[in-house]
């Protein structure tokens, strides 16, 4: 994230998006199905500080209840979280994730997963 403290990416780990409609930065999903896991595992790279982080769905801008946060506190360690909210995505919907922190100054490389069923 840098010093944005909100940016999305699409839930294929698209560039980051922040200006411009970054809600829609995300993938058209091509069939229907239930999005019911997220995964997110992070890595304190850099910096100082705590910095606590949330992941949250989006489907159409809108935010889902898919969601989980941590808050990465050492450099060198690991942190993660989960969500098991079911979601339903309909053909043609547009998905994206959406970042929010509260500490710009740590550096925190974050990998994310979803699941759609």
């Amino acid at each position: 994230g840098g010093a944005t403290l909100t940016w999305h990416t699409s839930v294929n780990g698209d560039t980051n998006q922040t200006a411009n409609g970054p809600e829609f930065g995300g993938v058209a999903i091509p069939f229907a199905c239930t999005m019911n896991a997220m995964r997110v595992s992070a890595q304190y790279i850099s910096g100082s500080g705590t910095n606590n982080i949330t992941v949250t769905l989006m489907r159409n801008g809108a935010a889902t209840g898919m969601t989980c946060n941590f808050s990465a506190t050492t450099v060198g360690a690991t942190s993660s979280c989960s969500s098991t909210t079911n979601v339903a995505v309909a053909a043609g919907d547009i998905l994206s994730l959406r970042y929010t922190q509260d500490n710009s100054t740590p550096i925190i490389r974050i990998g994310t997963g979803t699941r759609c069923q």
